[in-house]
């Protein structure tokens, strides 16, 4: 399964009708700011005004959520010692066997930004790459030919490839295949499992190449494109006071 639940190309949603950089223009416009803002309240405004674009635009899904609620376990083991380290003003202290526990208010406070700055950068990221197809992804002129491929790579093809090996296992155990035991003899059966794949997937993607040629494939794929227009502008200036307000107005309400 993608680790970024893309759209499916025949499903239309409100934010598709974006320009595909502008969206993701977008996504560092949020992104950027909160990883320096300290102030608790404008962090998590922000948050909530990303989930609101990705809800009003039909950009929020199970799978984004999905992926969403698998790395905050994550992110909570970063912050969850914080409180005990390096604080200036003690909240509570006990024993504990022979040592002294002390917990500082003023790391939790930071625990809490340091939580919410993680869920506001990889939300905003994670929703307005989702929002895009895959084959939009694929044709992102914003992002370097070599930097799309990696990322192509690192989000698609490993987890399908796991995803194949994974059954494979599990079909060679059911054939009755002993479990396999010991370093060296997994990475072995790991190799054997990769290269089978590996050629299988070239001679499928021969096959198709050949089939597609003989009824006419020129070699090229058309896909319809976004072009740059007056409501891609006032979104991004829309964003932009947002960020503005935000940074500026926010935290004379904050208590934190």
């Amino acid at each position: 399964m993608d680790f970024i639940p893309f759209q499916k190309e025949y499903k239309k949603i409100r934010l598709g009708k974006l320009n595909p950089e502008v969206r993701i223009i977008a996504s560092f416009l949020f992104a950027l700011p909160a990883a320096f803002i300290s102030d608790v309240l404008s962090i998590l405004c922000t948050l909530i005004i990303i989930f609101l674009i990705g809800f009003l635009g039909g950009a929020i899904t199970k799978n984004l959520l999905k992926r969403w609620g698998e790395l905050i376990p994550i992110m909570l083991v970063f912050v969850v010692f914080l409180p005990f380290f390096g604080g200036t003003t003690e909240l509570w202290a006990f024993n504990f066997l022979y040592w002294r526990i002390v917990i500082y208010s003023d790391r939790i406070w930071f625990a809490i930004q340091l939580f919410l700055t993680m869920n506001t950068m990889f939300f905003s990221f994670i929703m307005f790459f989702s929002s895009l197809t895959f084959t939009e992804f694929s044709h992102l002129r914003i992002i370097p030919s070599l930097f799309r491929s990696t990322l192509i790579l690192t989000f698609r093809y490993i987890p399908l490839f796991f995803d194949q090996n994974r059954k494979i296992s599990e079909a060679q155990l059911l054939r009755g295949k002993k479990r396999i035991k010991g370093f060296l003899a997994r990475l072995k059966n790991f190799g054997y499992m990769l290269g089978t794949t590996i050629v299988k997937s070239l001679e499928q993607s021969v096959r198709t190449y050949e089939s597609l040629k003989m009824r006419g494939f020129g070699g090229v794929i058309p896909i319809s494109e976004h072009k740059f227009g007056i409501k891609d502008v006032i979104f991004l200036i829309i964003c932009i006071i947002v960020i503005f307000f935000i940074i500026v107005f926010i935290p004379a309400f904050s208590i934190m």
